[in-house]
């Protein structure tokens, strides 16, 4: 997909949503199943499981004493963020699976408990560049597992990871700062959702992990990975989105790009996202 393609075709506007029928929750779901079948993905095929890695990443995680609230929070999304990890990282060694989800399960619990240290977060990437403390276990935490990383990735990737995790959590905040004050973009502003939408996708992160170094040195490899690398990212934010849509309907959420999107094209629920999940499987 070119830039000028991407930018044109899903350059979201941040418009009202319009409520979903029982019709078209339906349709949706249809959507949703061709879509997954374009893309060859196999429903009927078990999902992969490792009681070993979840105990690995349980097991970090008990170790950084984030008290018990927290504690909850992370086994929540722990399973979540092992599967995630299973399906998507199938080659790595299971060293770097550990990695992976654990980075997963940080970003999850950004997302999730975010409002707890909300003034903690805002802080984060300032702090992790000055070294200071965090004034939080959860943020103490991720920090150190971001500069961890480097003895794993080499200096692109490396460097990707924790660029992309400050647009993460910038764009987390931002996110926060817009539904408290009901703030949607203008249409004129048509650049600004899908900006947005980088930062808050996590898409470089998660396919920079995909390149450790002791398997992908970049002296070698680097300029192979490097041109699909947007490829990747449109692809994973996207995927996101369409998928999503089966729990946006029942929500009716309005903060949701893809709803925006779809309002902005002024077509029906069913032919918008259609239209998204066509150019989305072709391209």
């Amino acid at each position: 997909m070119s830039t000028v393609r991407a930018e044109s075709t899903f350059a979201y506007h941040g418009l009202d949503t319009v409520k979903f029928t029982d019709t078209e929750t339906e349709v949706v779901k249809s959507l949703i199943k061709n879509f997954l079948e374009d893309v060859k993905f196999d429903r009927a095929k078990p999902l992969i499981k490792d009681p070993e890695l979840e105990a690995a990443v349980w097991t970090y995680f008990k170790s950084q004493n984030l008290g018990q609230k927290t504690e909850k929070a992370v086994h929540d999304v722990l399973k979540l963020s092992t599967t995630l990890t299973l399906q998507a990282y199938t080659s790595l060694p299971f060293e770097n699976k550990v990695l992976c989800a654990v980075q997963c399960l940080y970003m999850f619990l950004v997302d999730d408990i975010a409002l707890s240290f909300l003034e903690e977060l805002r802080h984060f990437c300032q702090n992790f560049t000055l070294n200071n403390d965090h004034r939080q276990p959860l943020l103490n935490g991720f920090d150190k597992h971001l500069r961890y990383l480097g003895r794993y990735y080499g200096p692109y990737c490396h460097s990707t990871i924790i660029k992309s995790a400050f647009d993460y959590i910038n764009g987390r905040i931002i996110e926060h700062e817009m539904e408290q004050a009901n703030f949607i973009f203008s249409s004129q502003t048509r650049l600004m959702p899908m900006f947005l939408r980088t930062k808050v996708g996590a898409a470089e992160i998660l396919n920079s992990l995909l390149w450790p170094k002791a398997l992908f040195p970049e002296d070698k490899y680097l300029l192979q990975f490097l041109p699909v690398v947007q490829e990747l990212v449109l692809f994973t934010d996207f995927t996101n989105d369409i998928l999503s849509c089966g729990e946006i309907n029942m929500q009716n959420n309005a903060k949701y790009a893809i709803l925006q999107y779809i309002t902005y094209l002024e077509q029906t629920i069913q032919m918008g996202l259609r239209c998204i999940v066509d150019d989305h499987v072709k391209n």
